[in-house]
């Protein structure tokens, strides 16, 4: 995912910077170094801590087929990010089941008479 600093990550969450500073005091949010050694928030842990905020853009159609935002384009970024990476997590578990299944299937093929004939499913 994605860090950002905490001026990004405030805005992201529409809380103050001292909101998420006294969740990190808390514990109930995590806190990593940037690059440049300032403070920053991985965005899906900023939209684990505050859900509500990643849900609050507002996107309307006008009459000339543009879009009027009255959300930040920036959170919208985000928010696809982080849905894209949590794709890649689902497809590769779907994966990893799919192994495991092939396994399954392979290991029942080859049942304990099978093998006490040497035949071979």
């Amino acid at each position: 995912m994605a860090i950002i600093n905490m001026s990004q990550a405030a805005k992201a969450a529409k809380v103050g910077r001292t909101t998420l500073y006294r969740h990190a005091k808390k514990g109930t949010l995590s806190i990593t170094t940037l690059p440049d050694g300032s403070p920053g928030v991985d965005t899906a842990e900023l939209f684990r801590v505050f859900p509500q905020g990643s849900g609050n853009v507002t996107v309307t159609g006008t009459h000339n087929g543009t879009l009027d935002e009255t959300g930040d384009t920036s959170l919208l970024n985000l928010r696809i990010s982080h849905l894209e990476e949590l794709l890649a997590v689902e497809r590769r578990n779907n994966e990893d089941l799919r192994q495991s299944l092939r396994l399954i299937e392979h290991k029942r093929s080859v049942g304990w008479l099978s093998k006490l004939f040497g035949q071979k499913g």
